[in-house]
């Protein structure tokens, strides 16, 4: 797998900013196409809640031990029978949006 680091801080903050933009419908379509509502892994069921602030869809960040540092961005979605939580790397949501609309070989 490669890894991307940024070539300027203005490339840094350019994507932080388009990330941001993300809405919750281009998330759910993102959701949809990449089928991450797919059953719970702890209790089977199929009904999930993406947490909003303001409307627009939540998102967590973590940064690694590796390099405390950097900091990784991601959308999540809570199960709404046990709590269990899942993680969807924003980085992958930007890039399938940015994308999607090009031709594939």
């Amino acid at each position: 797998m490669a890894t991307k680091g940024f070539e300027t801080d203005e490339e840094r903050d350019r994507l932080g900013r388009e990330t941001l933009a993300i809405t919750q419908e281009q998330l759910l379509e993102y959701m949809e196409v990449k089928n991450c509502g797919s059953p719970c892994e702890s209790c089977g069921h199929e009904n999930w809640t993406i947490p909003e602030v303001n409307g627009e869809p939540s998102l967590l960040t973590m940064s690694t031990v590796r390099g405390p540092a950097a900091e990784n961005w991601f959308f999540w979605m809570v199960c709404n029978q046990c709590g269990n939580t899942r993680l969807n790397s924003a980085g992958h949501v930007w890039y399938y949006l940015k994308h999607k609309d090009e031709p594939h070989e």
